[in-house]
């Protein structure tokens, strides 16, 4: 009989952890990706501003300070891109973050309603 009860303690820990392992595994893996993208960006903007910093050094004359001035312009025009580009894709993994935890609880649902549906069959 003990032997009975801790066997249905263990399963119902089972259940009970599985959508929390499943949710945890999907949010890590998000996670993982929206640092990798930020990361990314980031040392991109760094690099891009380093290469600013050294052009700017080169300036000598008029002609070379407007030649700068110019490329400064595309240079944030680019960082501009690349900081839209990088939203767009952490938008688009927080929506499959939000889809897959949907189909994670929509499972889980419909598992509780399943077992809710033996145990009245059961009793009826």
């Amino acid at each position: 009989m003990n032997e009975n009860i801790m066997q249905a303690v263990n399963e119902n820990a089972q259940k009970l952890m599985t959508p929390i392992h499943e949710f945890s595994k999907t949010a890590i893996s998000n996670f993982a990706k929206i640092t990798e993208i930020q990361f990314s960006t980031a040392k991109y903007l760094a690099d891009m501003g380093i290469n600013q910093l050294k052009a700017a050094t080169e300036i000598g004359d008029l002609e070379s300070a407007q030649e700068f001035t110019k490329k400064s312009l595309e240079t944030v025009s680019e960082a501009n891109r690349k900081l839209l580009e990088c939203g767009s894709k952490i938008i688009e993994l927080s929506t499959e973050f939000k889809e897959d935890f949907g189909k994670i609880i929509s499972h889980r649902q419909e598992e509780a309603k399943s077992m809710q549906e033996k145990k009245s069959a059961k009793y009826s």
